[in-house]
């Protein structure tokens, strides 16, 4: 059996008041499943929980309001937390192997961390990203919120300096998870690999049960902001209407909403139970006994939150009580609620007022209340399924992105520059590097099979070592073709090199494009530029190297073989599949002029059978009396 991935996973706390209740599941069900976690995350709160795996506490704080304000302040200049936090995590763990870095936050730390770490060791990262300033127009929430109050003038240039650095540092990750539609919108615009992961329940936890109560109970376990982020003045006013209808009004919230909702009882003249926080086996036996779970929020617009998918929801979907979501925020949210048939999205008092009284009917006639939900839609959003939609994101994060095919005939000489400079790409994404020796007399099968030792079990950089009996370039690359797992397919010839952001680069432009092609230098052996070229059009060059292609594209597309010039075949049969090709500004591909390399004089029966196969080919006609006369002034040259 494979053994799973080892997995570095960075956060910015377990402690009060955040808890992490998302990543926290997500660790426990990796590990359950057999993967090795080693979990580093800042030390906010002793961790109120056990756990099998490593948890490190990273302490950046001494403690006193002081030295959090300072280091703050501080850090808005010189990004001193997250400097930190890499540091650490570099120095106690940079000796161990990870396959991956699996990074979760509200903000911006650990980004930096879990991006510096994966570029030191050329592995993957997946950062999860929970929430997100924009999400919150005029700073309604904000990072400060739990600290002091002369604390918060400090939000604004915060929010501006943290945003321009999350993103910097989002655009380098492998992947990017979000928690609503709302956020994977945002969020692509910043990096294109991005995916939504609801946050949700415990299906272990959060059961049905049929309770029987003595009382109608409409109840709310959670924070309460007030407005512009939670209107609850729907439901005061619906409740002020039925106050014939013998009801009792629960709700247990943080100690700065409890005011702003006393306040609303009063004004509208509703009797209700305002109370601090319970534990959670109270709150699960609570939300038993209630016939209506309530979920606070407030429509979304340019001035009010947007995503806001609260945990109390899918809590309330797993128990399969009826939700009445007020007022409904008529975006992420209210979808869900209505695929799922959860409850009640309200917009008006009417709607509360029916849905309070449909609901007070069925426990009158049954002494309790059950939601018949969407079961195919709930089980979207149990943590178990979180963990698997995780766990096949890791497999695509690792497996590698781009295959790398190298034929390789007597370049000895080349060849470790070559390899090196595919081995230290900056580039997070795996690569294989699938080196095909053609039969070679010199030294080079045995340079190859140096770096296929030392590089044939890292799946970040693996390199795989083919050999033949000598067939010419077409068949080598043919073979690497077939022994490619990558997405991306990308040839290089043995005695050239790539600079260190060619694969980066490349993969940057990639979405939405079959073929992205750069420019090349022409190069002496003492590493002197003869000629600097950048593609006007797609079909100025034939060569395969300077490209990175789309595998889809490539299939059934092979290499020529028994002819020179086969490059010239390649790219007509390519060319004829239409593909979606960017030609980027960007000169990345260095191409050596030595005495290795393949190219060759073309004798009458060579030119006759190069035009034949290029006549056989379904390239439009234009594409192939271009190629003949560029093919025969060539000839002519080089006689």
């Amino acid at each position: 059996m494979t053994p799973k991935p080892h997995i570095l996973v960075l956060a910015d706390g377990f402690g009060a008041p955040s808890y992490n209740p998302r990543l926290r599941s997500l660790c426990d069900g990796l590990h359950a499943q057999g993967y090795a976690l080693t979990v580093v995350v800042e030390h906010i709160a002793d961790l109120p929980f056990e756990h099998d795996y490593p948890i490190h506490e990273l302490r950046l704080y001494t403690g006193s309001k002081i030295d959090w304000a300072a280091k703050n302040i501080w850090g808005l200049l010189t990004d001193w937390k997250n400097r930190r936090f890499s540091t650490l995590v570099e120095q106690q763990f940079g000796a161990e192997t990870f396959d991956i870095v699996l990074c979760s936050t509200f903000h911006t730390c650990p980004l930096r961390a879990a991006i510096d770490f994966g570029k030191r060791h050329h592995i993957p990262v997946i950062t999860d990203i929970r929430d997100i300033a924009e999400q919150a127009p005029g700073n309604q929430v904000n990072y400060l919120a739990h600290q002091s109050r002369w604390l918060r003038m400090f939000v604004a240039p915060y929010q501006r300096i943290n945003i321009r650095r999350r993103n910097e540092q989002l655009r380098q990750a492998s992947h990017v998870t979000t928690v609503s539609p709302w956020h994977v919108e945002f969020i692509r615009h910043i990096n294109p690999h991005t995916h939504l992961i609801y946050n949700g329940y415990d299906a272990n936890t959060y059961t049905p049960e049929d309770v029987r109560s003595e009382e109608f109970i409409i109840s709310y376990c959670g924070k309460f902001f007030g407005e512009p982020i939670q209107d609850a003045t729907l439901l005061f006013e619906a409740l002020a209407e039925l106050k014939e209808l013998p009801y009792k009004l629960l709700i247990h919230t943080n100690p700065e909403g409890q005011p702003l909702l006393r306040e609303l009882a009063k004004r509208y003249g509703v009797s209700a139970e305002i109370e601090g926080y319970i534990p959670l086996s109270e709150v699960i036996t609570l939300y038993r006994r209630s016939s209506i779970l309530l979920v606070l929020t407030n429509q979304a617009s340019a001035q009010n939150v947007h995503g806001m998918m609260t945990t109390k929801f899918y809590e309330a979907l797993g128990v399969e009580k009826p939700v009445l979501c007020v007022r409904s925020d008529e975006e992420c949210l209210a979808q869900v609620i209505r695929e799922t048939n959860a409850g009640c999205v309200a917009t008006t008092v009417e709607q509360v007022k029916a849905f309070i009284l449909d609901k007070y009917r069925e426990w009158h006639k049954n002494g309790f209340t059950r939601q018949m939900v969407n079961s195919e839609q709930k089980q979207r959003f149990t943590r178990q399924y979180q963990v698997t939609q995780f766990e096949q994101l890791i497999s695509e994060a690792i497996r590698p992105q781009v295959s790398v095919i190298v034929p390789v005939y007597n370049a000895a000489n080349y060849l470790t520059e070559c390899v090196n400079s595919l081995i230290n790409q900056d580039s997070q994404s795996p690569l294989q590097i699938i080196l095909v020796d053609d039969g070679s007399t010199d030294n080079s099968q045995a340079v190859i099979r140096l770096f296929a030792d030392n590089y044939s079990a890292n799946p970040h950089r693996q390199v795989r070592m083919l050999t033949q009996q000598h067939a010419g370039q077409s068949v080598a690359r043919n073979l690497g073709l077939q022994h490619a797992t990558g997405r991306y397919i990308c040839f290089v010839d043995a005695d050239d090199w790539l600079d260190t952001d060619f694969v980066r680069t490349m993969l940057a432009a990639a979405a939405g494009n079959d073929v992205v092609q750069c420019g090349y230098r022409r190069t002496q052996n003492d590493g002197t530029t003869v000629e600097t070229k950048v593609p006007q059009h797609p079909y100025q060059f034939v060569a395969p190297w300077g490209r990175l292609y789309h595998r889809d594209i490539l299939q059934d597309v092979v290499f020529p073989e028994g002819m020179i010039y086969e490059d010239v075949v390649f790219s007509l049969r390519l060319w004829t599949r239409h593909p979606r090709t960017i030609i980027l500004p960007y000169v990345g591909y260095h191409y050596r002029l030595s005495e290795s390399s393949t190219t060759s004089r073309a004798d009458k029966a060579a030119q006759s059978k190069l035009y034949t196969a290029i006549r056989a080919t379904r390239a439009p006609w234009w594409l192939k009396l271009y190629t003949f006369i560029r093919l025969k002034i060539h000839f002519r040259q080089n006689k």
